[in-house]
């Protein structure tokens, strides 16, 4: 396997520090996946190669790879709902889970999802860790490219929405990534959403930016519906000088139901990788 060349030391050895200051509140599986991802990704890099390169070789990836982009830092305690209100899709009735440069907002989040557990990813590994541990990583593996191993070796902060099984949900959930300046910064966002049997959830996922300074979102989204789920899914990409890499994977069970929407504006690079299984008889995709 080629090497990763010195441009991606950055991300190497930032990975020590992370490891070892995530490590204190994470289990130790989690802690196997990452080092597993990290060093897939030591050996592969970022798909930069344009020649034998088939799912890349019409997207330029290169201004990524040579950008020195910061880790994302811990979100500002004086942003307010307002702030935020003025440049991200938002409406006073539904319920927001929002994450800051990556990291967790619960000053800018709701505290109630109206029967939908609704956490960042720290959190539910210490109270749902048998889901957590049941699903990520395994519709979309660290081992698929190099994006999508750099996004798991950071795993640390993500949202994870579960909706247990029968539950009607009748609000809109929004997930929201924000990336604000004035570095350029580069965020993990990772999203885990299972739903349970018989279950329905309409939510959105939203990428925006508040800076000008470029931002590299690189997100992946794992999505399980269990028996006649059904889920309406939303996603925008809302980012002003961006360059945004998502890998977006869905494994659907009998009967359930995926109906999904994407919108993009303004980003430098946007893309996103969907894939769905219909994994059994009955199960509809639209």
């Amino acid at each position: 396997m080629t090497q990763a060349p010195a441009t991606y030391d950055r991300y190497l050895a930032g990975f020590e520090s992370f490891d070892r200051e995530a490590a204190a509140t994470q289990p130790e599986w989690i802690r196997d996946v990452r080092r597993q991802a990290i060093a897939h990704f030591e050996a592969v890099g970022l798909p930069t190669a344009r020649n034998g390169n088939e799912p890349w070789k019409y997207t330029n990836v290169a201004q990524i790879a040579n950008t020195e982009f910061a880790l994302g830092r811990t979100p500002d305690p004086a942003m307010k709902q307002e702030d935020v209100a003025r440049v991200a899709p938002w409406c006073t009735v539904w319920k927001e889970l929002v994450f800051v440069n990556g990291r967790y907002s619960a000053g800018l989040s709701s505290t109630d999802f109206d029967g939908v557990v609704a956490l960042n990813l720290e959190e539910a590994l210490a109270t749902h860790g048998y889901l957590v541990r049941r699903h990520l990583g395994q519709l979309a593996p660290h081992d698929y490219d190099g994006f999508t191993a750099l996004n798991t070796a950071f795993l640390r902060d993500g949202a994870f929405i579960y909706v247990p099984d029968g539950a009607d949900i009748s609000l809109h959930l929004h997930v929201l990534y924000l990336s604000t300046g004035p570095d350029a910064v580069i965020s993990q966002p990772r999203t885990l959403i299972v739903g349970g049997r018989q279950s329905k959830l309409t939510m959105i996922e939203s990428y925006v930016s508040l800076g000008s300074a470029p931002h590299f979102a690189n997100a992946v989204t794992e999505i399980a519906l269990e028996d006649g789920a059904h889920l309406e899914h939303y996603r925008l990409m809302l980012e002003s000088e961006a360059y945004h890499v998502g890998v977006t994977r869905v494994r659907q069970g009998r009967d359930s139901v995926f109906s999904s929407l994407a919108f993009a504006s303004g980003p430098r690079i946007g893309r996103n990788d969907f894939s769905v299984l219909l994994d059994d008889t009955g199960a509809e995709c639209h």
